[in-house]
């Protein structure tokens, strides 16, 4: 098309190859940043040497020795509790919890919280109820994986959103293509197809600002101008009043279950050179991590224990998160069980987890009918957590203290399928109770 001899052919093409070059620029800023190593390092303030300890016991004892009654003592500072604006204003949700985000996003980075931080935090969501709490920390992870994983919203302006370069580019091609121009040597089946790629690609463009809107961080933004603004009243008609930030369900992995379920997975034993295929690692891995995962519903009763049993031990215990199960045993008086406390993190998911699914099993069977019943929602929900915990093991170990956990994993199971296969245990889902039992 460039040997048309038309003049406005090269200059349309310039203008495709900006706008190309503008997104891949954007895509590729994204994955820089997103790098973990880049994330920590723009997290790093300026170097704080801290108070001058010299500088005071040069001060302190020329004090003393000019007969002045000096006295060092340390002074205890008082914290100011937050204001939490729950459950009165809940258009204040979105900013604190980008308030939040930008206290905790650290500990992603592999840092610490200063005190200041972590008290204010605590006394914070002590003054919610559990759904509020819920919600803050919902919109908080939606922060936090939009400055890992997408391109940083928070550092584009919105008053630049419909002046958006590549965009205004692909517009002004597509405008240059409809123009009156006939030339007997452009086929007609290359302008379609040219039209029907810088429509897509506009349409493109109109999709991500239709997102960008409907994003938390625009909402952040937002709240911090006039609400009577002619910008801010055309962006708020755009945007849906009922937003889904996840799914509401929550992974589940059953050791049990990928001995005894009789996936077609396992049933490929059966068959030489489809077993072939699955031993090799990145298959097995897959079918590990995919095959047998489930999914429940994170139930409003689910979310109250969790919250009300973690406010309960914050407040009266401040030792209780290293406490590795002794509640169970002292509330059961299995006292005799005290070694499960001192092994690795990775290896108590796993005796938990067994001992959890084995309890279950015994109490209620296969039995997966509702039953509404206080005693069935607690183990529900202790099954749930369990199963959570052993999905994190296998599918996101990076989300847990570094260890062997997949190794203990694959021994364990490997170990409990031939603890089954003795027992004459059939690999079938019905049996899951019985080899419980076992």
């Amino acid at each position: 098309m460039l040997s048309t001899g038309s003049s406005w052919l090269p200059v349309l093409s310039i203008l495709i190859f900006v706008a190309g070059l503008i997104k891949y620029g954007e895509r590729l800023f994204a994955l820089f940043a997103s790098n973990s190593e880049n994330f920590r390092d723009s997290m790093v303030t300026e170097p704080d040497p801290g108070p001058n300890y010299a500088k005071f016991m040069e001060e302190f004892t020329l004090k003393k020795a000019e007969g002045f009654y000096v006295e060092a003592a340390e002074v205890i500072e008082i914290p100011v509790p937050a204001q939490p604006s729950f459950p009165n204003d809940n258009g204040k949700l979105i900013p604190e919890a980008y308030e939040l985000f930008l206290k905790f996003k650290c500990l992603f980075a592999d840092a610490i919280l200063s005190f200041q931080d972590r008290d204010s935090s605590q006394h914070y969501f002590h003054q919610l109820e559990p759904r509020q709490a819920f919600d803050v920390v919902e919109v908080e992870l939606g922060f936090v994986f939009d400055e890992l994983y997408k391109k940083h919203l928070s550092c584009i302006k919105l008053e630049a959103l419909f002046s958006n370069d590549h965009f205004i580019f692909n517009f002004l091609c597509l405008d240059g293509f409809c123009l009156p121009l006939r030339d007997e040597q452009v086929q007609e089946r290359d302008l379609v197809i040219t039209y029907m790629l810088l429509v897509v690609a506009i349409c493109l463009e109109i999709y991500a600002v239709w997102v960008l809107i409907n994003s938390d961080w625009t909402e952040n933004w937002l709240s911090r101008r006039e609400r009577t603004t002619y910008s801010s009243l055309i962006i708020r008609w755009f945007q849906r009043s009922n937003k889904r930030r996840w799914s509401k369900k929550m992974a589940q992995h059953n050791l049990l279950d990928l001995c005894v379920r009789g996936k077609s997975a396992i049933r490929l034993r059966n068959q030489k050179f489809l077993w072939k295929i699955r031993k090799l690692s990145w298959v097995d891995n897959y079918l590990e991590k995919h095959w047998y995962k489930t999914f429940v519903d994170v139930s409003p009763e689910l979310k109250d224990l969790i919250f009300s049993e973690l406010a309960r031990v914050n407040e009266h215990d401040s030792t209780a998160f290293n406490r590795r199960g002794s509640f169970t045993l002292e509330k059961y008086g299995n006292l005799h069980l005290d070694w499960t406390q001192e092994v690795e993190f990775d290896q108590r998911i796993l005796l938990w987890h067994i001992a959890t699914d084995i309890c279950y099993a015994m109490e209620w069977g296969d039995d997966e009918e509702p039953n509404r019943t206080e005693r069935k929602q607690m183990s529900d929900h202790s099954k749930h957590i369990s199963d959570y915990m052993l999905y994190l093991l296998i599918a996101c170990p990076f989300m847990l203290p570094i260890g062997i956990g997949m190794i203990r994993f694959r021994d364990t199971c490997a170990e409990a399928k031939e603890f089954l296969e003795e027992r004459n245990v059939r690999f079938a889902k019905p049996q899951h109770a019985r080899s419980c039992s076992r």
